[in-house]
């Protein structure tokens, strides 16, 4: 499969800076700017702030796209698997790589606890705490975490980024590590650096398990939701 990603591999060094940019500048954005008080927040922003980022990695996908003139289909190997086995093939395998990521999270949340370092609750949770948001905020708040971003997630990192490190003459293990922690490092959270890497690296490996796109969106979007689900059954 690797070596088939290999030879399909369309997309070049400007998608890779693409990628990198329309997901690190927000990123490093956050990072150099004071913490934003959530509570100042409008519902307003809470659902333009995640429409225009998905607008601008879809954007940035269409850009890649349109630059190499490629069939989306053969790019993201949509026609490698029918779209119901890989749905599918996509659900069973998120939900058996849940157990080793949630272990990992849980080792190194104690961890860090032990050290004296709380980890910080991630800003989506700290929102449905809020009694004061609308119910529809939520919703869409909920849709945008477990539908749309895997959507585009997944195209930027493994059907943009990794097909393009994954080259002749690339490691695949390095392939893997590469991607990996670009995945993990826009996430922001150290604590959970090292579950983000294991969790890329499943990712991609579904990716080459059918060659689809859609396995890895499926994937993710079962370790999304069920992250909200873990949330819920603990508040």
């Amino acid at each position: 499969r690797a070596a088939a990603l290999r030879e399909r591999a369309p997309f070049g060094p400007l998608s890779v800076a693409l990628v990198l940019a329309v997901t690190y500048i927000p990123a490093l954005l956050q990072v150099f700017t004071p913490d934003a008080d959530i509570s100042r927040v409008t519902p307003g922003q809470l659902i333009t702030g995640p429409t225009v980022y998905a607008l601008c990695a879809f954007g940035a996908i269409a850009v890649s796209v349109a630059y190499g003139t490629l069939d989306v289909r053969k790019a993201f190997g949509l026609a490698a698997c029918p779209a119901p086995k890989a749905l599918c093939t996509g659900a069973l395998l998120g939900i058996a790589a849940l157990p080793p990521i949630f272990l990992l999270a849980l080792i190194m949340e104690y961890a860090s606890s032990a050290c004296g370092f709380d980890a910080p609750q991630q800003e989506v949770f700290a929102l449905f705490d809020d009694p004061s948001l609308p119910v529809s905020v939520k919703a869409f708040l909920i849709g945008s975490t477990v539908l749309l971003a895997p959507i585009y997630e997944e195209c930027l990192f493994r059907g943009i980024l990794f097909s393009a490190v994954l080259r002749p003459g690339q490691r695949f293990s390095a392939a893997l590590l590469l991607c990996g922690l670009a995945f993990a490092l826009i996430h922001l959270h150290p604590v959970f650096l090292l579950p983000l890497l294991l969790l890329s690296v499943f990712l991609c490996l579904g990716y080459l398990s059918t060659g689809s796109i859609l396995t890895p969106i499926a994937m993710h979007a079962v370790f999304n939701a069920a992250n909200l689900l873990f949330w819920c059954a603990q508040t």
